[in-house]
Order: C-alpha cells, then structure tokens, then sequence
C-alpha cells in the first residue's frame, strides 16, 4: 500500500512528514513519483512537496 502526498504548502507538507515518520506503520519511501499529470493547482503553485509513503509490513 502506497500513499502519494503533494501539497503547494510546506507547513503542510513539513507536519506531515513529522506524522508519518512518528508512526510506526508507515516510512518515506525514496520512488520515482508515479504519475504527473499537471493539475489546475500545480499549474498556480510556484513549486510543490511530495512524498512517497509505504506500510510497513512483516517488519521486525
């Protein structure tokens, strides 16, 4: 399971980085983003955030 987060907001972005790394079910995962289709907001925003999120299964 993946989630894929982008947002034009770091204070955003910057909190959801820090909920994601707390959590013990999910980690930032370094992937090629896989889909890029410019959006009406991406096309307004001077620059954008994203992340990669995984579940952590069978880890010990």
């Amino acid at each position: 399971m993946r989630l894929h987060f982008r947002t034009d907001h770091e204070p955003y972005f910057l909190d959801s980085v820090a909920v994601i790394q707390a959590h013990p079910d999910w980690k930032i995962v370094s992937e090629p983003w896989p889909f890029e289709h410019l959006t009406v907001f991406q096309s307004r925003a001077a620059l954008h955030h994203s992340l990669i999120a995984s579940r952590r299964v069978g880890e010990a």
